[in-house]
């Protein structure tokens, strides 16, 4: 069985989200924006990478950012549809458009 973190709206937390990285196992992270600030600054404190990986997304707080508003992953034998905040009608089209297994959203 896989572990997946999914985080959102961080906002400036930066001490909840070190302690977070630092003391949570898991085997992936959805990061799912209004903060990635706030992930970058936390990666950058920390003595070495994370053992997982990070699937991010920017929120409608995250200006200035390359990152895309949402992404599709295989992980752990299913396809993840993510993103940080569409309405339950605009997440279903997609993620039965793909064939997704999972859809990881905030609203």
């Amino acid at each position: 069985m896989c572990k997946i973190l999914v985080v959102s709206d961080v906002h400036g937390r930066l001490r909840d989200l070190r302690w977070l990285l630092n003391n949570e196992t898991a085997d992936a992270m959805f990061y799912l924006g209004d903060g990635l600030y706030d992930l970058n600054a936390a990666l950058e404190l920390r003595k070495e990478s994370v053992p997982y990986p990070i699937y991010r997304v920017a929120g409608n707080c995250d200006m200035n950012y390359n990152e895309p508003s949402e992404g599709m992953v295989p992980f752990g034998g299913v396809l993840f549809f993510y993103t940080h905040g569409l309405s339950l009608i605009h997440i279903s089209e997609p993620t039965r458009l793909r064939r997704t297994s999972y859809a990881v959203f905030c609203l």
